[in-house]
């Protein structure tokens, strides 16, 4: 089978790529894929240019080469796991959040037509009616 993607992995994380099987890009075609990592600086501010974000995304990732790091979400000691398991566990609880919303939101949509049957009515109670006064 012919490999459609080609792995972009900086020198400097070689050993790291390796060890995790992570690759911080990916070439497929004529598109590079990044790793999904958003292109911020250390003060979170996302630069203007290109070469500017791709640039903080490889300081990010190369900073998973840090031993400290690379223990702490490492998926084979129980720490890591439980790092793992906490971060998808707050990820989860975010898309539940915004999954209610939509849910709020489409039944919002489905009652609005109702307000067309659920009219006020008229103030004389209409012809077909007797209006009842003590």
């Amino acid at each position: 089978m012919q490999k459609r993607f080609t792995a972009i992995v900086p020198t400097s994380m070689e050993a790291l790529s390796k060890h995790f099987q992570f690759s911080p890009a990916v070439r497929v075609g004529s598109h590079i894929l990044v790793s999904g990592i958003i292109g911020v600086d250390s003060q979170g501010r996302i630069p203007a240019d290109f070469r500017g974000q791709v640039e903080n995304v490889f300081a990010t990732l190369e900073a998973f080469a840090d031993p400290v790091i690379a223990q702490f979400w490492n998926p084979i000691t129980a720490a890591g796991r439980a790092a793992l398991d906490a971060m998808i566990t707050q990820q989860a609880q975010i898309i539940a959040y915004i999954d209610d919303y939509k849910l709020l939101m489409i039944a919002t949509l489905a009652v609005i037509p109702l307000l067309i049957v659920f009219t006020k009515p008229s103030a004389g109670g209409g012809p077909d009616h007797a209006v009842v006064a003590e």
